[in-house]
């Protein structure tokens, strides 16, 4: 026998050996990152519907309102005066046509239905109304409302689909208890350093001349009611966390981490922050995946990185909200 010949065929089956753990792997990544543009588009076809209606019957920039005298209308100087304080009314004019009252209201963001229940409320009887184009730049806002509301439904459905497939974690595995020392630590250091490197990235950013992100992609949850607050903190600070973390952390980090710990980490952090699809953001972000999947590995609950999650997205709603108060 052949002692070359045989270290060649040693070494040829341990090369065949690895082969297949490499194909695996490279097959995982491509699986996941499929995984991510399906639940994009998903989404996006979920909220569309949705986006429209908002964009094109709550935030006018003009409002015009046919009325006519009720035998309780009070004064029409109370009517225009009230319709002035209204928030986003910028200009007012109010004038008598005939035996009818018209109000023509301009500015942005106008509360278009509570001006008619103002009216009602006044004694006037309501002979009609329309609306008139859409506020300067809620068009990105709004594009912003879709990138928030749409990807946690899409991400729900495809892990959905993928643990109908066997290749997910069941939920109470993913989220089963480690004691609660454990879990309150974790979820106090997760959190702590969640927020710390994503305020020291941002303003190394600011120091090398790198403007903060733009908040608009927020402040299209936002507005003047408090329903509007409500949602807000119901998709930022509840729903997309949870959506986020059982899909980046529990399914993808989950996926990969078999094959390589670091790859789990850095793949799975990469595209967590592409899909934000804000630059000046991405490299936060970036970080902000690694802590919470060491969170989450560290203490074996997906609860550790969802509470970070939730911890860090509840600072940037609050800090957004103030801001858009003082605007």
């Amino acid at each position: 026998m052949n002692p070359a010949r045989s270290y060649d065929t040693a070494t040829e089956k341990k090369s065949m050996a690895k082969q297949p753990t490499r194909r695996g792997f490279l097959t995982e990544v491509l699986g996941v990152t499929r995984d991510v543009i399906v639940a994009l588009v998903l989404g996006t076809l979920v909220a569309t519907p949705f986006l429209g209606l908002r964009v094109w019957t709550k935030y006018p920039i003009g409002l015009r309102i046919t009325v006519t005298p009720g035998q309780a209308a009070g004064d029409l100087t109370t009517l225009r005066e009230t319709l002035r304080h209204l928030p986003g009314v910028h200009s007012l004019n109010a004038y008598i046509e005939g035996a009818s009252v018209i109000v023509e209201l301009q500015g942005a963001r106008i509360p278009w239905e509570r001006a008619l229940r103002v009216a009602e409320q006044q004694g006037y009887r309501l002979n009609g109304y329309s609306v008139s184009g859409v506020e300067p730049g809620l068009l990105s806002q709004t594009l912003g409302f879709l990138l928030i509301v749409g990807p946690p439904v899409g991400f729900g459905l495809v892990y959905l689909w993928r643990r109908r497939r066997g290749q997910a974690k069941a939920l109470h595995v993913l989220f089963r208890r480690p004691g609660w020392r454990t879990l309150a630590i974790g979820c106090l250091l997760t959190s702590t350093g969640v927020i710390g490197i994503s305020a020291l990235v941002l303003w190394l950013q600011q120091q090398v001349g790198i403007q903060p992100p733009d908040p608009s992609l927020l402040r299209g949850l936002l507005g003047p009611t408090w329903w509007s607050l409500g949602l807000a903190v119901l998709m930022v600070v509840i729903i997309v966390p949870l959506m986020e973390e059982i899909f980046f952390r529990g399914y993808i980090f989950d996926t990969l981490v078999d094959h390589s710990k670091i790859a789990a980490y850095l793949i799975s952090s990469a595209l967590f922050a592409i899909l934000h699809l804000e630059p000046v953001t991405m490299i936060p972000l970036f970080f902000m995946g690694i802590v919470l999947a060491y969170g989450y590995r560290r203490t074996g609950n997906l609860a550790v990185s969802v509470v970070a999650h939730t911890v860090n997205n509840l600072v940037a709603v609050v800090a957004t909200y103030i801001a858009y108060v003082a605007d």
